[in-house]
């Protein structure tokens, strides 16, 4: 199969050259957006020429239905709504271009708020609190510690000495308030437990502990996923971010380490495209 490349305008111009050339044979397998040294923009795409005589009778709609059920997509957002009024024009690349551009072009992948107190949420915010901790520390070089508020899971205390974070914990308010002066040093303080306990008027920054199958629970201003290599599909992962202005911020490994997450971490989930999605340049 021999591939072409054409640069213009944008990806519908591109995409308009090439079909004056070879008409509706043209089948376009990646796109690459270019911004030039004083901000200019353009697009390239890689295309190739199909044999429309040898071809089965394409249907666009049905392929959109099968990439939405196999994905776990919901079918029913409306952006996808109306992709599915103009997929009757549109070929198979096409199709999941714009398919990838609706679910992605909109994520947040914010990880370092503004707020100096980190609330973390969920059944699982024990576990991560240590690891998310480390990864404050030594991928942004933030001061970072640990406060548990309430009661205190056991595991904790264990955790910050093995990995040498600074670990507070206090009963209510009154202890929290009288740790004010030494969590003054830090420029994050990653909290465990009751936020309602905190002294009023404490900015707090929200993120929510949730497994990659069951987004159900927990609502903050950001979104740790555990476990999203073994989910079955990242469409309930992708369609929750469509549809809620949260940002996905980290991801957990199977290792028990936490990274910033990014658009691999969802690609590599996805299946039935004919695309080379990691191939795609504008996520």
């Amino acid at each position: 199969m021999e591939f072409l490349r054409l640069e213009a305008a944008d990806y519908e111009s591109a995409l308009r050259l090439a079909r004056e050339e070879w008409g509706s044979a043209v089948r376009v397998h990646t796109r690459r957006d270019i911004v030039g040294a004083r901000g200019a923009k353009s697009c390239e795409i890689t295309f190739y020429i199909v044999d429309l005589d040898s071809m089965d009778r394409f249907d666009p709609k049905g392929h959109l239905e099968q990439l939405l059920e196999v994905n776990g997509i919901k079918s029913d957002l409306e952006a996808i709504n109306a992709l599915r009024q103009e997929s009757e024009h549109l070929q198979y690349a096409e199709i999941e271009v714009r398919l990838i551009e609706i679910l992605f072009s909109s994520i947040n992948y914010t990880t370092t708020p503004e707020q100096r107190f980190i609330l973390l949420v969920g059944d699982g915010a024990a576990s991560v609190a240590p690891s998310l901790a480390l990864y404050y520390r030594a991928r942004e070089g933030k001061r970072v510690a640990l406060l548990a508020v309430g009661e205190e899971d056991p595991s904790l205390p264990g955790e910050a000495e093995r990995l040498a974070l600074p670990y507070y914990h206090a009963f209510g308010t009154e202890e929290v308030e009288g740790l004010s002066s030494t969590l003054a040093e830090y420029e994050h303080v990653l909290v465990v437990g009751d936020g309602t306990a905190l002294p009023e008027g404490t900015d707090l920054y929200r993120i929510a502990v949730v497994h990659a199958g069951s987004l159900d629970g927990e609502v903050g201003d950001a979104l740790l996923v555990t476990d999203l290599a073994e989910a079955r599909h990242a469409g309930e992962l992708l369609s929750h971010l469509s549809e809620h202005p949260v940002a996905f911020a980290f991801v957990k490994d199977s290792e028990g380490d936490v990274r910033s997450a990014d658009s691999s971490a969802l690609l590599r989930c996805l299946t039935g495209f004919t695309l080379d999605l990691e191939a795609l340049s504008f996520l």
